[in-house]
């Protein structure tokens, strides 16, 4: 809102306030500083000030835009009042207070106490790093206290999330900013935009009747921010998990180790799309989040897609199908269900590895193992020692070593092909079927990394035998013949349950975080099968964000930058790892990066863009015509022309020193993704409506559009002769199409999930994509084998991005972390 509308300042209200600033300003009303004379103290006054049909008139009196809009402007103002005096009757230290309300200027007044403080989200940028559960449950506990009060009085706050906690110099909590009037005067009007916050509001909040909102809709709230604190992000919205859910649980989610069993799950349970699954009261949820053991007790929600029948049964019940309980009526409890039989195995496991001691192991050798001695160790696993890796870390590292002594040490090195010849040439060599990866290569799923050796290790739900632990692990003979007879002894002597759990979470470990107990740099993780000569290791991991990375982009002498959630862009040195300085957007979304001559590209969650010298910090300028998220953004010629694509469909064209030129908006959908070739001057573009559109820049216009893909798609690259456009999405698919036909060249498949990002490699011989299955694939762009897989990244890799030697690879995700890998591969150089 224009503060222009606002009071001025030095304004007198009541004869006791006198305003100093204004502290903010929303659809529904302003905030401002004021001092209290006679007191001689500072408060802050909250006026109703509806912008979208009130208007001010003299600078002070405030009237509603036309006649036709009286009513309803002075039926939202009997609902301010009326949240005034219910707040005024709370005296809680942890709900904000209300020292009076008043009408004056045809508006009222609402006069609260001045905290002193941050608001939740700021806390946590502060924090810098997770919050640890201590921390949270100083937070948590008064802020089920005041909950409970505000629902004994049949009361709702209605818009809980980040920014509407304080958090005070001493650590306590103070809700602020209830959204029950607001809600009222939306559900009246028939707007949206005051009723709901993303990500934060459950999905009774989305209809347009209140009838089914209760303390459950608070607890959902709550438990959203309480997923933010403890994951880094904020949890889908709940009309798109409506559809298909794929909230990733916060037991998964989270740190593991870091925060209770319990107190993860009971969010999880708060986070049940339907009314009924979730708390029915604070009281209820307490007993879950705070005095939970760290074993199993509430059934864990699942995380199943929601585009079934259940799903739709549940929008039939938002939509006034069922009718609603009365809010204070606490529906009957019903029968837990039983856990799935994946998580009844991990609690056996867990209660069968804290009740054993720890055996004895022997020294350890120096030399790290092979990738073909961890291969040969996975297939020796069986199930019910993946299940129990979790409780067997502490022993893990000495196992680990003990494995190095018992495996073979020669691996055989697979023959160096062949120099290819040029890209196309090689294309026309191919067929077109789609290159699928052996059943072998299992996809690596986008969770935690107990779930995902889990499935690797297909859990079956039959009871697990009982484990007979032995004393102390066998000596392992001086030589072993060959990977057969050292997968007898393995069955031999790993009788004890939990000695093969210690071997798992060893191996698990080593796969997701060499840096633990491996060398720091140059330990190669698994992959597929690699040609001699060839060097895919982890070069170093860059952490500084406390966030999920959104976006990342490189620059031409190895820059890198990266951006997320919280605002913030770091740039690196990718040579020496060293983070060079911070950027920031206030308040904002980094939702996609480009960068050029050392000036980045920001597209940010609001639709505006930023630029900033990388070298400096400095903004250089900053545009917005976009109408929501920008998805993508590219250079199109040195610093000062670029491109940008978004929520609202449209294709911008844009000269830094006159805004936007061009706008296409041949798209229907949102458009997700964009790539530029300087070589050709193409540009193509792709998003929801399952289509690639190729541009000639110069002659602004479109050549040809591309079908194929049969979801969403996320994910285009072009490379850099400009003859070859590859294109994925949701459907898990890898398309490449030549930039002078509509047919395909040839399709690839592999990831276990959605491919959110691609890039070629500077000549165009090697295509990298990363996807949220947590992995990043390297791919022969010609023929369409795979040439290596990384399993690094814990959680989603949302980019991936060559660096200009090719030799190097760098990627980022939401485990807040950039990983930079070798990406030699033998014949490629």
């Amino acid at each position: 809102m224009d503060n222009l509308l606002a009071l001025p300042i030095g304004t007198e209200l009541a004869g006791d306030y006198r305003i100093a600033k204004v502290l903010g300003a929303g659809g529904f009303g302003i905030t401002y500083l004021a001092e209290e004379t006679p007191l001689n103290r500072g408060v802050a006054i909250k006026e109703y000030f509806p912008s979208d049909f009130a208007a001010r008139e003299n600078t002070t009196l405030v009237r509603s835009k036309s006649r036709g809009l009286d009513e309803d402007y002075r039926w939202g103002l009997d609902r301010f009042i009326e949240e005034a005096q219910a707040l005024a009757t709370f005296d809680h230290a942890n709900i904000v207070r209300v020292y009076r309300y008043f009408r004056q200027n045809n508006t009222g007044y609402m006069v609260l106490k001045l905290e002193d403080g941050v608001s939740f989200k700021a806390w946590l940028d502060k924090l810098g790093r997770r919050p640890l559960q201590a921390e949270l449950d100083a937070v948590v506990a008064p802020l089920l206290d005041a909950l409970e009060t505000i629902h004994a009085r049949s009361f709702l706050h209605r818009d809980i999330a980040p920014d509407n906690i304080m958090i005070r110099p001493d650590g306590s909590p103070v809700l602020i900013d209830f959204g029950s009037a607001r809600r009222e005067v939306a559900s009246h009007l028939s707007t949206m935009s005051v009723l709901v916050k993303p990500g934060y509001s459950p999905a009774e909040q989305y209809a347009q009747d209140g009838r089914r909102q209760g303390p459950w809709t608070d607890i959902y709230a709550l438990a959203a921010t309480l997923y933010h604190a403890v994951t880094g992000r904020r949890p889908a919205d709940a009309p798109g998990r409506m559809q298909r859910d794929e909230l990733v649980a916060a037991e998964f989610a989270a740190t593991q180790g870091v925060y209770r069993t319990g107190f993860l799950q009971a969010i999880d349970a708060a986070l049940r799309l339907a009314v009924e699954a979730r708390p029915q009261s604070i009281a209820e949820w307490r007993k879950m989040l705070l005095h939970s053991a760290h074993t199993v007790a509430p059934p864990k929600p699942q995380r199943a897609p929601a585009a079934t029948a259940k799903a739709s049964a549940q929008t039939r019940k938002l939509e006034g199908g069922d009718e609603p309980k009365p809010f204070r009526l606490k529906p009957k409890p019903k029968p837990a269900p039983e856990p799935p039989a994946p998580m009844a195995a991990i609690n056996a496991a867990r209660a069968l590895a804290d009740a054993a001691p720890r055996p004895a192991m022997p020294k350890p050798l120096p030399k790290a193992p092979t990738r073909s001695q961890m291969s040969t160790f996975i297939g020796a696993m069986t199930p019910l020692a993946a299940a129990a890796l979790v409780n067997a870390r502490a022993g893990a590292k000495d196992a680990f070593n003990w494995l190095q002594q018992a495996m073979p040490r020669k691996v055989a090195e697979a023959p160096r092909p062949e120099r290819p010849r040029g890209l196309l040439d090689r294309l026309a060599d191919t067929k077109s079927e789609p290159t699928v990866l052996a059943p072998a290569a299992k996809p690596v799923i986008e969770t935690d990394p107990e779930t995902r050796l889990l499935r690797a290790a297909a859990v079956t739900p039959a009871a697990a035998p009982t484990p007979q632990l032995p004393a102390v692990i066998p000596q392992p003979k001086p030589k072993v013949a060959s990977s057969d007879s050292l997968l007898g002894r393995l069955k031999q002597t790993m009788q004890g349950f939990v000695l093969r759990a210690a071997i798992a979470a060893a191996v698990v470990g080593a796969l997701i975080s060499v840096e633990l107990w491996g060398p720091a740099v140059g330990l190669p993780v698994p992959h597929a099968s690699l040609l001699g000569g060839s060097d895919v290791s982890l070069i170093r991991a860059l952490r500084g964000h406390a966030v999920g990375i959104d976006a990342m982009t490189v620059t031409s002498d190895g820059l890198i930058a990266s951006g997320g959630a919280d605002g913030q862009m770091l740039i690196w040195n990718a040579k020496t790892g060293e983070q060079l300085r911070s950027i920031l957007a206030p308040g904002q979304q980094v939702t996609s990066l480009a960068s050029s001559e050392h000036v980045l590209l920001a597209g940010l969650s609001d639709g505006s863009l930023g630029l900033w010298q990388m070298d400096t910090g400095e903004k250089l300028g900053a545009f917005n015509e976009h109408d929501g998220p920008i998805w993508g953004a590219t250079f199109l010629s040195g610093s000062k022309l670029f491109a940008t694509v978004g929520q609202d469909t449209k294709v911008r064209l844009w000269d830094s020193s006159r805004g936007a030129r061009n706008t296409w908006s041949d798209h229907k959908r949102p458009v997700f993704a964009v790539a530029y070739s300087a070589h050709r001057r193409l540009l193509a573009t792709a998003g929801a409506d399952k289509t690639i559109k190729l541009w000639d820049e110069r002659k602004r216009r479109l050549i040809r559009t591309y079908t194929g893909h049969t979801e969403d798609i996320r994910a285009v690259a072009i490379s850099p002769d400009g003859q070859i456009l590859a294109s994925a999405g949701n459907d898990k698919t890898i398309i490449l199409w030549s930039t002078t036909s509509e047919a395909p060249l040839k399709t690839m498949i592999g990831h276990a999930n959605r491919i959110v990002s691609l890039d070629f490699s500077p000549d165009g011989r090697m295509l990298a994509s990363g996807s949220e299955d947590g992995t990043v694939r390297l791919w022969d762009a010609a023929t369409g084998a795979l040439l290596n897989t990384y399993e690094g990244h814990v959680k989603a890799v949302r980019a991936v991005a060559f660096l200009p030697d090719g030799h190097k690879l760098a990627s980022a995700g939401d485990d807040m972390t950039v990983r930079l890998w070798n990406a030699q591969i033998g014949g490629y150089p």
